[in-house]
């Protein structure tokens, strides 16, 4: 499951990787000044494109896991304590949305989960995070959730590149500057070494995933 999305994953990192070509064939066939508007356009989309694929490969990732996980029929008590911040999400939530009437009951019925050990099975599509855009602090919440023991990013540096990431993407999606006007400040070198350094965590994510299912890090150490 974990080669679709890399298919997948790679085969949108490609798209990104023409476009630059294209970009970068385009400026020195014709330098103008000022520059071409639907260039600089171009260049500033990068970082909106590049940043759907990133939160692409990362979702698909904790998707593909959840379900994977959610289908191996584990009871509690074999995840690992923090899993269960996941796998049983849904009853904790209920435990803040009940009145103060049925509150302990609430809880008694939550805390009886351990006692009866049951299977958990568990939806997919949760993210667990703050539903903020995707900077190391939502990554380190996921790796903390998941009790991943890798480290969060292949190298510390790739950290700046995705705050930069985030910050130009939603700059653009928010309307608080336009893609002309974030895309003149890059030359098609600085947006090559953006698309390595996101393409890198990209293939160092889904071998995370990959590791963390085959691995069975979701489960108790045997004891």
């Amino acid at each position: 499951m974990f080669e679709n999305i890399k298919s997948e994953s790679t085969r949108r990192l490609i798209e990104v990787r023409e476009t630059i070509k294209y970009i970068r064939i385009s400026e020195n066939r014709k330098r103008v000044h000022p520059p071409n508007i639907a260039i600089t356009s171009m260049k500033g989309l990068f970082f909106v494109q590049l940043y759907g694929i990133y939160e692409y490969t990362l979702s698909s990732c904790i998707s593909t896991t959840l379900q994977i996980i959610s289908n191996e029929n584990i009871k509690i008590s074999q995840f690992r304590p923090r899993f269960l911040s996941i796998a049983l999400n849904n009853d904790i939530v209920s435990l803040t949305m009940i009145g103060n009437e049925k509150k302990w009951e609430r809880r008694w019925k939550f805390f009886d989960l351990f006692d009866q050990d049951n299977i958990i099975n568990f939806p997919n599509d949760l993210i667990p995070t703050d539903g903020k855009n995707i900077r190391y602090k939502q990554l380190e919440s996921i790796w903390n959730s998941f009790s991943i023991q890798e480290p969060i990013l292949p190298r510390p540096e790739i950290g700046g590149r995705i705050q930069e990431l985030v910050d130009l993407r939603n700059a653009i999606a928010h309307g608080n500057e336009s893609p002309s006007e974030i895309g003149k400040r890059f030359t098609p070198d600085d947006l090559q070494k953006r698309f390595e350094d996101i393409n890198e965590f990209c293939t160092y994510c889904i071998m995370v995933f990959q590791n963390y299912i085959e691995n069975k890090h979701y489960l108790k150490p045997a004891t």
